[in-house]
């Protein structure tokens, strides 16, 4: 099996290495012509041609992954769209709606987007605590994504951070709720962070921020009877409380913290196993070209109601 992965940048290497690691040949096309040495240690074939036509071995080439900076994404799909392949291009689809759906439209059902929160193992076993119904039906969730300024500078905070939490949505409730209020957090005239929330019965709240000193990744789920914890991505297990009563005597009871253990496989490569799965025959990979095109609307909003662009 042969992928072309273009850029190889900070993330595009770990695609690179995860690709290899799952026994996939692949074409890296990258620009910058000092990424050769490291593509062609790690394995890879390497050009800085970004003329798809031109690449060797273009007929049996079986998909395409996008790794390139988010503002350059609309421009890179459209080029390698001429090879007729599956693409699968990183978060967010695009930056302008008009762009993600012409490029819906025209791609369709062979265009996806890496969203790796969706095979999360946290998220996953919170998804089969909400399916349970153990704790009841979901009041709220809160999904708190913070950390100290950004390695990426063609786009701001909201664009990098908010498509993995309204991606988390979809996985845990179907769709992207409808936008309810929006606050943004400006820094020399740039986002920085974001308050917002989505639908209402249950809602979605997110926090976002690159003006945090340390490294926030929680998602609270609160349910009628109890609330669960996934506490970071690095977790490997959920924390899960009950609801308490009170005794007889007016005191409450303790909480007791109950832990459902998990098997935290690294979600990136679990992404790329399920798009190597799809192309060898098997079932569809999540994160359809709808589902971004949801994502990409969604922020779109985020931003006007909360007075940015």
């Amino acid at each position: 099996m042969t992928i072309v992965l273009v850029g190889s940048g900070r993330w595009g290497a770990n695609i690179l290495r995860d690709l290899l690691g799952i026994g996939v040949e692949v074409i890296v096309v990258d620009r910058n012509p000092n990424c050769r040495s490291m593509v062609e240690e790690m394995g890879a074939s390497f050009t800085s041609n970004s003329e798809p036509c031109d690449l060797h071995c273009k007929d049996s080439i079986q998909a395409v992954i996008v790794a390139t900076p988010a503002s350059t994404h609309v421009e890179v799909i459209r080029n390698f769209a001429k090879l007729d392949v599956p693409i699968f291009s990183e978060k967010p689809l695009a930056t302008n709606l008009s762009d993600a759906r012409s490029l819906v439209d025209q791609l369709g059902s062979r265009l996806f987007v890496m969203h790796v929160w969706r095979y999360h193992a946290g998220v996953l076993a919170m998804k089969q605590v909400i399916e349970s119904q153990e704790l009841g039906p979901i009041r709220f969730i809160k999904s708190t994504r913070m950390n100290w300024t950004s390695p990426r500078s063609d786009v701001d905070s909201v664009w990098t951070l908010a498509p993995h939490d309204l991606s988390i949505a979809i996985e845990l409730l179907g769709c992207v709720p409808p936008l309810q209020f929006a606050s943004a957090e400006l820094q020399a005239g740039r986002a920085v962070g974001m308050t917002c929330v989505l639908g209402k019965q249950p809602n979605f709240q997110l926090e976002l921020s690159t003006r945090c000193p340390e490294k926030i990744r929680r998602l609270q789920v609160h349910f009628r009877d109890g609330v669960a914890w996934l506490d970071s991505d690095s977790a490997t297990s959920l924390r899960i409380v009950k609801d308490n009563h009170q005794r007889g005597d007016g005191n409450t009871i303790e909480p007791q913290v109950e832990h459902l253990p998990f098997e935290n496989k690294p979600p990136l490569r679990a992404k790329l196993e399920a798009i190597v799965e799809y192309l060898g025959g098997g079932p569809l990979p999540k994160s359809s070209a709808e589902e971004a095109l949801q994502i990409v609307q969604r922020i779109t909003e985020m931003r006007t109601a909360a007075g940015i662009s």
